[in-house]
């Protein structure tokens, strides 16, 4: 998965609603709450960054927390496809 590089598809937007993320699509019904970290990593899913650039940017940001980063970026992306809310190219 980490060569794999995540596209959000066009139909979902992310909104703070009352100081929390929610990704949404306004034309099905789907939705998810996204924690601040699963918020980071949607915006770095811009269809530049493969999963593992993904991971090594987290890592290098946040080097505390590096030793769970990539479970929650896989666990993220995850969510994220099986709510069709991005593809993996």
């Amino acid at each position: 998965m980490n060569d794999k590089i995540p596209h959000v598809r066009d139909d979902f937007q992310l909104e703070e609603m009352d100081g929390e993320m929610l990704l949404y699509s306004p034309g099905s019904a789907r939705s998810l709450y996204l924690n601040p970290t699963a918020s980071v990593i949607w915006h770095l899913c811009d269809g530049k960054n493969s999963v593992g650039e993904i991971i090594a940017l987290l890592r290098e940001a946040f080097p505390d927390s590096a030793e769970n980063i990539e479970r929650d970026v896989h666990h993220s992306i995850k969510s994220f496809i099986s709510n069709k809310a991005i593809e993996l190219r």
